[in-house]
This record gives C-alpha cells, structure tokens and sequence, in this order.
C-alpha cells in the first residue's frame, strides 16, 4: 500500500510540476507578445490563466500533503 502511495505521489507531483511550469510559461509568453506587438489580449484570459496556475499548486499541495500524511 505504501508502495502504490509514493507511487500516486511522484504521478502527481511531477504532473502537478509540469502543468504549473507550462502555465507560467504560458503567462510570461502571453505578456511578452503582449509588450513586443502592442497586441491586445483580452483581460478575462489572463485572469483565467492565473486562476489555472494558482488553483494547480493548491491541488499540488493538497495531493502532496494527503500523501504524506498517509506514509505516516
């Protein structure tokens, strides 16, 4: 049991990473293109981008915590 825990922990931590690494990238890109091309963006994007991120630590965090708890 223990084994299948780290396992799902590793899944989703390294999941939790890479959509949080594509999601920052993403914004810094959309910021830059923004600044470089004088191009508009529309606000809501740029929240619904941030919410993203956000929302996908706290999911990261929570699996994380869940997980270690359980290995207890």
């Amino acid at each position: 049991m223990k084994l299948l825990t780290i396992f799902l922990l590793l899944s989703f931590t390294s999941f939790s990473l890479l959509t949080v690494a594509f999601n920052a990238i993403f914004l810094r890109e959309t910021e830059k293109i923004k600044n470089e091309h004088n191009l508009y963006i529309p606000s809501y994007l740029e929240r619904l981008g941030k919410i993203n991120l956000t929302l996908t630590f706290l999911i990261f965090l929570t699996l994380l915590l869940l997980s270690i708890m359980n290995l207890l």
